[in-house]
């Protein structure tokens, strides 16, 4: 699948750290615009929910362990069963 340009933003509410382990937690957002040469100022999906990332440190580097997201954004309706068959 092949998409245009993708907006995106991460706002962290809160970042614990205990020895090896870390938990970051927030919101996000993310736009998928048109390929050019449409117009890429509207969108043609939006989704923005929340998020969690828990890190491990290994060979004093960050890691991501378990990275989870919720959509806050609502799934579209099922389209309507087609009575003639």
């Amino acid at each position: 699948m092949s998409t245009g340009p993708v907006r995106g933003k991460l706002t962290r509410q809160s970042l614990e750290i205990v020895d090896s382990f870390a938990s970051e937690a927030g919101t996000y957002t993310i736009e998928i615009l048109p390929k050019p040469p449409a117009d890429t100022s509207k969108p043609v999906m939006t989704d923005h929910g929340n998020y969690v990332t828990t890190f491990i440190k290994r060979n004093d580097e960050w890691r991501a362990l378990y990275d989870i997201t919720t959509s806050s954004v609502p799934l579209p309706a099922p389209a309507p069963a087609n009575a003639a068959r």
